[in-house]
């Protein structure tokens, strides 16, 4: 996809190459962001030079004066959703020669812009079948990389946070470790000191932060200490 924009709009073109068969239909879309009728703008499609256009409309009409003679008769505008921004040339009857990059133009005012696109012409059934083929692996690779990626992420962050250690000598006499290492709570205890007892809880929910900040940091300096070849021992 091929993306210009200003303060005005965008135009935006197809994000992947468009792949039609030799002699077939196909059509050049293109669009502007934010979403706006463009009945009356300037659009047109054209090869290399601006003066190579493929279709040119205008004033609401085609202009047939600056279409390159090979597109006459072969190139029409889609409009069926102008009003919101959207068009697109269908050529009929491809040829060879219509293999390669285009561009559309859409003109309001003294702001312009454009967008290119790449229209690949494939001669035979057997090699478009094969291309799309060849595109549909690539796609399921990439989700299937992506998915990967995700959770050996998944599985490193459960790792970091698989278990956890209480050193006696500095861990909060209140805090309880559950069985499988991964949970921290506090012991239940029952003060009668009346306001006191306010105090010793904030006290006691105050340090059960820092001591898992602890715990956590211990925990993570041990794994980088550990040997690469040796299995980690909480």
């Amino acid at each position: 996809m091929s993306m210009k924009g200003s303060d005005s709009f965008l135009v935006i073109g197809p994000s992947e190459p468009i792949v039609a068969m030799l002699g077939a239909d196909t059509v050049l879309p293109c669009r502007v962001h934010p979403a706006m009728n463009v009945e009356n703008m300037e659009i047109r499609w054209f090869r290399n030079q601006f003066s190579e256009a493929v279709f040119v409309y205008q004033n609401g009409m085609e202009q047939v004066g600056e279409q390159l003679v090979d597109f006459k008769g072969r190139a029409e505008l889609v409009k069926d959703y102008i009003t919101e921004g959207r068009v697109a040339v269908r050529i009929h009857s491809l040829r060879v020669s219509d293999n390669g990059m285009y561009k559309c133009f859409f003109k309001k005012g003294t702001d312009f812009e454009e967008a290119i696109l790449e229209l690949k012409v494939i001669a035979g059934a057997i090699v478009y079948l094969a291309w799309k083929e060849r595109q549909g692996k690539k796609k399921l690779s990439k989700v299937k990389e992506e998915k990967e990626k995700e959770s050996k992420s998944k599985e490193s962050l459960e790792r970091e946070l698989a278990a956890f250690t209480l050193d006696p000598k500095t861990a909060h006499p209140n805090l309880v470790l559950s069985e499988n290492k991964q949970h921290v709570s506090l012991k239940n205890n029952v003060s009668q000191n009346g306001d006191a007892s306010t105090h010793e809880e904030q006290r006691d929910s105050e340090g059960i932060f820092s001591v898992l900040d602890q715990a956590y940091n211990s925990n993570k300096k041990k794994k980088k200490r550990q040997s690469p070849n040796q299995p980690y021992v909480p």
